[in-house]
């Protein structure tokens, strides 16, 4: 063996995370045709977040090559998205998906003809974006981004079941030949340490449970109001990431795509740190490929 090297002797590690909940803000632009130049010197807002789950600003400009450009707002960045005049909608919107992707700004795209829905890589609400100054565009909010960073937590835990039914030859008796799959439940307890009322508002009152004004202030509670309701449309994205890692790197991340917090339990004490346990199921999401379209580890900037 090499004289100058050590070999690691085991590959077991402490695996402390960071969790976040929420949903990915997703908008649709539609692109109209230019007409000698006509929507040069346009610009809008594009809105994201990073890695860091930080909003980063972006102000798009369209240019003919005879508009001058824009003055960004200090907090945002300028990107010139270059075209020529007279082009049609599509190839406008093709331009901008583009200059997006040369420049890594944080977001997946889908472009079909003139419209391009453009959604952020990681969950967490933004600022408004101003479309005012392309008033040629047309732009709808498809997903409204919320949540972040959930806070401190005690050790969480991720089990999984395969539900599964045995294949029996009554010749061998109950000896297994082969299993089939018939199903699968992924889920994640979390036991969160700083329950404050933001967080009573966001992971209790926005799913299971309800906030409501009386007077000028909110109270939170349960009540019969979402009787038969569809968790599935309170759900939003839950992801753990290492500790250890940089926030760039999220190849190990833990993400459950769709999933709706139910609170189990909290203790209320004057000796123990105050806990509320939270179970998150995983639900099935429709848009993801169907060998991940429960729970994944990796990348999920990707899908």
């Amino acid at each position: 063996m090499p004289l100058c090297k050590s070999s690691k002797s085991t590959d077991q590690r402490l695996e402390a995370m960071k969790w976040y909940f929420g949903a990915r803000h997703c908008r649709k632009i539609t692109f109209s045709d230019d007409t000698a130049g006509d929507q040069g010197g346009d610009s809008f807002d594009l809105n994201v977040i990073d890695s860091s789950y930080a909003e980063k600003k972006y102000l798009i400009w369209l240019n003919d090559g005879v508009a001058s450009a824009p003055t960004p707002a200090s907090d945002q960045t300028l990107i010139g998205v270059s075209y020529t005049q007279g082009d049609l909608a599509a190839v406008i919107a093709a331009a901008v998906e583009a200059q997006l992707i040369a420049d890594s700004v944080e977001v997946r795209m889908e472009l079909v003809g003139a419209d391009l829905e453009i959604q952020n890589h990681f969950v967490g609400a933004i600022t408004a974006e101003v479309i005012a100054n392309a008033p040629d565009l047309v732009a709808s909010i498809e997903k409204i981004g919320f949540g972040g960073y959930i806070g401190q937590t005690g050790e969480s835990e991720l089990t999984t079941t395969v539900e599964v039914v045995q294949l029996l030859d009554d010749a061998n008796g109950t000896v297994p030949l082969s299993e089939v799959i018939t199903g699968y439940l992924a889920e994640i307890t979390i036991p969160l340490r700083e329950m404050t009322t933001q967080r009573w508002e966001d992971l209790i009152g926005a799913v299971t449970g309800n906030t409501i004004t009386i007077g000028s202030k909110d109270i939170t509670g349960w009540g019969t109001k979402k009787l038969y309701n569809d968790l599935f449309s309170y759900s939003g994205r839950l992801i753990g990431h290492p500790v250890r890692l940089d926030n760039s790197n999220i190849d190990e991340d833990i993400v459950m795509l769709s999933t709706a917090p139910k609170m189990n339990s909290i203790n209320f004490s004057g000796g123990s740190v105050q806990e509320a346990e939270f179970l998150f199921t995983s639900y099935k999401n429709a848009n993801a490929p169907e060998e991940i379209n429960l729970l994944a580890r990796g990348d999920h900037s990707l899908y």
